[in-house]
C-alpha cells in the first residue's frame, strides 16, 4: 500500500482529522474499523472489547462488518479468552498476528484457529490480521480482527471464489493499521 504524498489525500491524515470531530468511543471505533477495512481491502472486520464477568475475562464483540455477508450479527457475542486461540493469544500477549491462511497454520504454534464462528455463520475465514486494542497507557482493552483481504475491493466472497479472491494481508497493510491504532490510542483512548 502506497500512501499519497499530498497530506490532504493521505488517508491517515483524513482519519486523524475525522477523529478529532468525534465525541464518543463507539463513533471513534466505528470510524477506525471502517477505515481499516477500506485501506486493507478486507472483506470483514470486528472489534472485541475486554470485559470481566463472574467467570473471568472475556472478549465481547462490540462492532462487526462483513461486506460479503452483511446479515451476520456478531455484536454482543462473548468470546472466551483462550490463550491458544488467535484472539486470546493477541489479547493476552499484545502481539500482532498476520496469518495468510488460518486453516493452514503450521503445527507447534502457541495458537490455532477456532472455526466456531465460521461453522455457525457459513462464512469462511482465510487470511486474518489480529491486533491488540490498547489505551494510551498501553493497557490491552480488546482486539481488532480484519478478515479476508481481497484482490478486488468490490468482490463478494462466495464458496466458489475464495481461493482466487482472498490474499494474505501484506506487511504494509499491517503497518497502516498499526498507525491507525496509534492515532486512535493517542487521540481518543487516552481517557480510558
Amino acid at each position: 500500500m502506497t500512501l499519497p504524498l499530498n497530506p490532504a489525500e493521505n488517508p491517515l491524515t483524513q482519519f486523524r482529522e475525522s477523529l478529532i470531530a468525534l465525541h464518543s468511543t463507539d463513533a471513534a471505533l466505528s470510524l477506525f474499523l471502517d477505515t481499516a477495512i477500506a485501506l486493507t481491502q478486507a472483506d470483514a472486520g470486528s472489534i472485541f472489547q475486554l470485559r470481566w464477568d463472574l467467570r473471568g475475562p472475556e472478549l465481547i464483540c462490540s462492532l462487526a462488518r462483513n461486506f460479503s455477508q452483511p446479515d451476520i450479527q456478531l455484536q454482543g457475542n462473548p468470546l472466551p479468552i483462550l490463550r491458544n486461540s488467535l484472539a486470546g493469544y493477541v489479547a493476552t500477549t499484545g502481539e500482532v498476528l498476520n496469518v495468510p491462511d488460518v486453516y493452514q497454520l503450521p503445527l507447534g504454534l502457541p495458537y490455532h484457529f477456532q472455526p466456531r464462528v465460521d461453522s455457525a455463520t457459513g462464512y469462511r475465514t482465510q487470511s486474518i490480521l489480529v491486533l491488540p486494542l490498547k489505551t494510551a497507557r498501553q493497557d490491552i482493552i480488546g482486539i481488532v480482527e480484519l478478515i479476508n483481504r481481497k484482490c478486488d475491493r468490490q468482490a463478494r466472497l462466495t464458496a466458489d471464489n475464495y481461493g482466487a479472491a482472498v490474499i494474505p494481508f501484506s506487511p504494509a497493510d499491517q503497518q497502516v493499521v498499526e498507525q491507525l491504532l496509534r492515532t486512535l490510542e493517542t487521540q481518543f483512548l487516552e481517557q480510558i
